[in-house]
């Protein structure tokens, strides 16, 4: 399989393969036959006429012909396969041919479930030792690569179609001189490891640094990605565009690697400034990399970045073939100044600038209240050092807490003031009490609302079952409002002598709990119209969790899984109308080099302070984009938002791991929403 990364210009075979696709879709018939006489250029397809010569035109309508006969045939032709690829090759080099096809007519060429194209029509004109090829379903692509060097692809959604089309009209048509295709540093088309498109893009060429090192190449990317320490692939992003809402953050990465060994390198980026005399700095953070020996069924082994720990005065290093990854994170707050604030980001050695690329933020004139919206429960005291005192145990609390996730327990006395200010504080949504904690505020029902009891973790035999009743007796005998939450991971079902059903887990949780935890892979169907059911009847919370690699089509916390997958996971919370999330450990540090499940915090080895993680932050994005989707429903109703959530994700199995696609619906729901909420 070739790369995903190319810098090659062929975006427009993309538009060519797209009218190839239109045609065999548009003249359908039944395979085996070879009705090639009838078959017609649709009317909807316009091919500009500054925008081809004669003997392109003619190239391609040939090219096109054979390979609309390949598709009829069921044993196809190497003759026709071999003049398809002719004809086609031809056709691209010998001018700039490209499409431009109407808006309105794009579905046309969308519906291809009636006929099937096959792997050897494919590889009949590609090479066949640089390709691959798979059926064209939703959202998959053929693709290939020339024997000439080429990248060629057919389209099948038409935002991809018009998007590539259009960057390569504006910035790589115009460089074409001779009737050649030049390679236009800049251009970057990207797929994925099945060769679907994940984005095309234009960057300007990037400004030499004062002390240029040719050397060292450096890239910007936003803060979802993961580029693991050897295995990576380089791009050509010299800038980096990103935006925020007014009481948030965020943060973007900056990607290091060369052929050879680099010391004493140091990142700064001057405070962005909108002209008008307001600034805005960020923290660098450098990446320190886990060895991932177990790896999962989603991703294989090798070196993760994961702890995040601000730059230091002797700056950092790395070895040649190895990559380097920086994040850079900001923080707004209401009194922010919404604008475009730009800056400039220098790579250093000493007092030389080995790197230079530019940076612009955007800040919207919307406001995340201080209230977080989404639930959230978070494991916060397994494997911390029984040496830790109190002060230590409270910075952990109140890191997450600053990054909008609420521990599972306060560490301090239910009666104390710093029990006291954190409960009350509007970025907490839960905290898990003793009965007698509960009792001390039960006069204040904001608070109460905020505290659960957690007696029995994951029932997955009928005695846990019974120990859940029996909690739950105890508990509600003196307080009946106190909130239950019983996470689970499957249906237990209890029968008696005769085999007749008397109790399941549903049932029992129906009778004890207000605030369940259902696994993400088992809420779908019947069991997810029972806990919405029980939502709209009683106000049942649904708070759903992920532990480990829980299965390896799903969103998971783990450090080698790239964080578009965890910040999409709130996404579907909101698209599934469950309330939040819940996560059994964040700092798992036992076998630490052997799994990364539960570990989303650090421990500092000479001061015990908590080292924020790279899974971490995207986690943060993910409430926050939560907070962003709630707000909008309370503007544009809950269809339209739904509408925008469906196109990252259709179920939790099932969704984009493309970042732009992420970053350009915030953007979409940004603009809407300015100074509506």
């Amino acid at each position: 399989m070739f790369k995903r990364t190319v810098s090659l210009i062929l975006c427009l075979c993309m538009a060519v393969g797209a009218i190839l696709l239109t045609a065999c879709a548009g003249a359908q018939t039944p395979s085996g036959t070879s009705d090639t006489e009838s078959e017609t250029v649709p009317e909807e397809i316009v091919i500009p006429e500054e925008a081809y010569c004669a003997q392109g035109t003619t190239a391609f309508a040939q090219g096109r012909q054979c390979l609309y006969t390949v598709v009829h045939q069921e044993t196809p032709s190497d003759m026709y396969t071999d003049r398809a690829k002719d004809y086609l090759l031809s056709a691209l080099l010998s001018c700039g041919i490209y499409a431009e096809t109407k808006a309105d007519t794009l579905p046309s060429f969308l519906k291809v479930e009636d006929y099937r194209l096959e792997r050897e029509i494919v590889l009949g004109y590609t090479n066949r030792a640089e390709s691959s090829a798979y059926d064209l379903g939703a959202g998959q692509y053929l693709y290939g690569m020339s024997e000439k060097g080429h990248i060629f692809i057919l389209a099948q959604r038409s935002e991809d179609l018009m998007k590539v089309t259009q960057i390569f009209s504006e910035h790589v048509l115009p460089k074409i001189s001779d009737g050649a295709i030049p390679l236009v540093p800049g251009f970057t088309v990207r797929f994925d490891e099945r060769g679907r498109l994940l984005d095309a893009s234009w960057s300007e060429e990037s400004t030499p640094a004062p002390d240029e090192d040719e050397e060292l190449f450096g890239w910007f990317d936003y803060g979802t990605a993961l580029y693991m320490q050897k295995r990576f692939e380089k791009r050509y992003q010299p800038s980096i565009s990103f935006s925020m809402a007014r009481n948030e953050i965020e943060g973007f990465e900056y990607i290091l690697t060369s052929d050879k060994n680099y010391a004493g390198l140091s990142v700064e980026v001057t405070p962005l400034t909108d002209g008008n005399g307001h600034t805005l700095d960020g923290i660098v953070y450098v990446a320190q990399y886990t060895d991932i020996k177990k790896g999962n069924d989603k991703y294989p082994t090798g070196y993760c970045p994961d702890a995040l720990v601000p730059q230091s005065e002797e700056g950092f290093g790395f070895k040649a073939g190895q990559s380097q990854t920086l994040y850079i994170q900001y923080k707004t707050v209401e009194e922010t100044v919404p604008g475009v604030y730009s800056g400039t980001l220098n790579v250093r050695q000493g007092d030389k600038i080995l790197k230079t690329g530019k940076v612009e933020l955007k800040v919207w004139d919307i406001y995340f209240d201080e209230k977080t919206e989404c639930l959230t429960a978070f494991g916060n005291w397994w494997s911390i050092d029984p040496g830790y005192d109190n002060e230590t145990r409270l910075k952990y609390y109140d890191l997450l807490v600053e990054n909008r996730l609420s521990p599972y327990s306060i560490p301090a006395a239910y009666y104390s003031e710093e029990f006291d200010r954190r409960i009350r504080d509007p970025r907490v949504t839960s905290a898990m009490v003793s009965l007698d904690a509960y009792k001390y505020y039960q006069n204040e029902p904001d608070i109460c609302e905020k505290m659960y009891a957690y007696p029995v973790d994951e029932p997955r035999s009928e005695d846990d079952l019974y120990a859940v009743l029996a909690e739950a007796e105890r508990i509600h005998s003196s307080s009946p409002d106190f909130n239950l939450m019983t996470p689970f991971f499957k249906v237990v079902t209890v029968r008696d002598d005769a085999g007749n059903a008397i109790m399941d887990t549903m049932s029992v949780i129906e009778q004890t709990s207000n605030l369940m935890c259902p696994e993400t892979y088992i809420f779908k169907g019947e069991l997810k119209e029972w806990a919405l059911r029980l939502k709209a009847e009683r106000g049942t919370k649904i708070c759903t969790y992920v532990a480990g690699c829980q299965n390896p089509s799903h969103s998971d916390f783990l450090a080698e899984t790239p964080g578009t997958d965890k910040r999409i996971l709130f996404w579907q919370i909101y698209q599934n109308d469950a309330d939040g999330v819940l996560y059994w450990c964040v700092t798992w540090w036992e076998d630490s080099n052997y799994t990364t499940d539960g570990l989303l915090l650090y421990g500092d080895p000479e001061t015990g302070d908590p080292i924020i993680t790279l899974g971490l932050q995207s986690i943060r994005d993910g409430v926050e984009d939560f907070q962003l989707l709630r707000m909008a429903e309370k503007v544009l109703g809950k269809d339209a938002v739904m509408g925008y959530a469906e196109r990252l994700s259709t179920a939790f199995n099932r969704f984009t791991t493309d970042e732009n696609t992420l970053m350009n619906i915030r953007e979409e729901l940004f603009a809407l929403m300015e100074g509506r909420g």
